[in-house]
């Protein structure tokens, strides 16, 4: 298990009306947790999983947000809270936070900044046990790949060649 992986800041790069995956790990107790997606003072996402009687109160997400979140709600529970925030549209760039609470702690996420690029490139491979994406964003390659929960985000640079007559 990677502890801390993610850097204080981390810029995910979208274009519209893609969704865009904005990813949290938490050290989960397997039993329960609570889920809560920010931007500023707007409430994202909020989602319980499993006994969550150690929680009061409930956020319902901000009218734009609704019906435009999703969690890998079968790896919540392994410590995974990564959020797919669909159909991106400008309005959605900005700062993101991703708030964890288990019992008996609440643990808070780097800042995930949502950006727009006018050249990205997805491709997906899927397995049982791992979901491997690959981006190309403006002459980066980026790897991610999620397995049971865990994120390892892996660059390279990528240069083009034109062919010479």
């Amino acid at each position: 298990v990677i502890d801390n992986f993610l850097p204080p800041e981390l810029t995910i790069t979208c274009q519209s009306p893609d969704d865009c995956i904005l990813p949290c790990q938490f050290q989960s107790d397997g039993k329960g947790a609570r889920i809560m997606w920010y931007k500023k003072k707007a409430v994202v996402s909020c989602t319980r999983y499993g006994n969550t009687s150690f929680v009061v109160g409930h956020n319902s997400p901000a009218d734009k947000y609704k019906g435009r979140t999703e969690l890998f709600a079968q790896h919540v529970l392994d410590g995974n809270a990564t959020l797919v925030l669909k159909n991106v549209t400008p309005i959605d760039e900005g700062k993101y936070f991703c708030i964890t609470m288990t019992a008996p702690s609440t643990d808070e996420s780097g800042v995930i900044s949502l950006v727009f690029s006018d050249v990205v490139s997805i491709s997906v491979s899927e397995s049982n046990q791992y979901v491997l994406m690959i981006l190309i964003i403006l002459g980066l390659i980026y790897l991610l790949c999620l397995s049971y929960g865990v994120i390892a985000i892996l660059g390279c640079k990528c240069e083009f060649h034109q062919p010479t007559k």
